[in-house]
């Protein structure tokens, strides 16, 4: 019986051992975003975004970036070794960097998919927009976090992440792209307990955003605080202003190509029934009439296409490619059918007149 009982007790140490240093199969202590320490207390965090790079002329969309920095403000009782902890980032990412006390912490990029049951972790599915929502869909699926181990003395401490978040680009919301961005709040639930959350965004000059939570404009930005954590992730959604000289050459361009539809025919029919009947081989100008009203047609339908976006910031145009490539398909088609009906409106006007003028 005392076998028996020392057995026990020897299990029982051993069990209790096994739950301070967190088995190997549990991944370790879970900070996440960061969080997961139940016994280590954020007093405070400050997330700082600035998406001042995403109205950067001459930048293609890959190479536009948003500036992340969150800021812990940690309480421990005492002291944690090693403890293997994970940030969790629900957007495509660079140059991460982790510093506690101003000393920097290695850091390992790991898949999503290991904390995929976690389902408060995972991307929103959506952004605000307006009125409605957009998806969010980050052009890279296999979305990516870090990995790294820390030893935190008892104390206050500062934990301080870096890194360039890549927006998700979404077009079809009218001229100008909409820039996307999520962060995930959700993981810091697993502290102990969780004092405030300070926002900041810096957004470009006249932009619109949209946020799924509620901010105020300050002279240094859009400013949110919070008592608690308000939900399980920030999404938002920008987009540049549409220019008023795009909306101007827009409606010039555009009313020129369509007067040009309207009146060419007019001075067509017009020309051939006073003047036409009486040249000499009079049918024969339907040609060049049908010619010279397809070619103005198509130079204000290709102006129509190409002047209003010169004045639209580099890199901003919400084109897909092949939506421009079947607006100038259809003037192309445009162009023809006018050339085609300029000359069946001369012939049919010449021949009208004439016979009216005989009689």
């Amino acid at each position: 019986m005392k076998i028996l009982r020392k057995l026990f007790l020897l299990l029982a140490a051993s069990v209790a051992a096994y739950g301070n240093v967190a088995a190997p199969s549990y991944g370790g202590q879970t900070l996440t975003e960061p969080g997961g320490i139940s016994e280590i207390n954020v007093l405070e965090e400050q997330l700082n975004l600035n998406f001042s790079n995403l109205a950067a002329d001459g930048v293609s969309d890959y190479e536009k970036f948003i500036d992340v920095e969150a800021l812990y403000l940690l309480e421990s009782p005492k002291l944690f070794e090693n403890l293997e902890l994970v940030f969790v980032i629900v957007s495509e990412f660079q140059n991460f960097r982790l510093f506690l006390d101003d000393a920097e912490i290695k850091t390992t990029i790991i898949d999503n998919k290991e904390f995929a049951g976690r389902e408060t972790w995972k991307k929103p599915e959506k952004t605000p927009y307006e009125d409605r929502e957009l998806m969010y869909n980050p052009q890279n699926s296999q979305l990516k976090s870090t990995r790294f181990k820390l030893t935190l003395p008892p104390g206050k401490h500062r934990l301080r992440a870096v890194y360039r978040a890549n927006p998700t680009v979404y077009k079809n919301i009218g001229v100008m792209k909409g820039w996307q961005f999520a962060y995930s709040l959700a993981p810091a639930r697993d502290w102990k307990s969780f004092g405030k959350l300070n926002v900041k965004m810096i957004v470009p000059e006249n932009w619109r955003s949209f946020s799924n939570l509620e901010f105020n404009k300050t002279p240094d930005g859009l400013t949110a605080q919070f008592d608690k954590l308000p939900a399980d992730f920030l999404a938002v959604t920008l987009q540049a202003p549409v220019p008023s000289q795009y909306k101007t050459w827009t409606d010039v361009t555009f009313f020129s190509f369509v007067a040009a539809l309207v009146v060419g025919p007019l001075a067509i029919f017009g020309l051939a029934y006073f003047k036409g009947w009486r040249w000499k081989y009079g049918w024969a100008y339907g040609f060049p009439a049908g010619l010279v009203w397809s070619g103005l047609t198509g130079v204000l339908g290709y102006l129509s296409l190409t002047v209003p976006f010169y004045f639209v910031p580099q890199g901003q145009y919400a084109s897909y490619g092949y939506d421009d490539l079947f607006s100038g398909f259809m003037i192309v088609v445009a162009t023809f059918l006018t050339m085609i009906f300029g000359v069946v409106i001369w012939a049919g006007t010449v021949l009208v007149a004439s016979k009216m003028k005989s009689l």
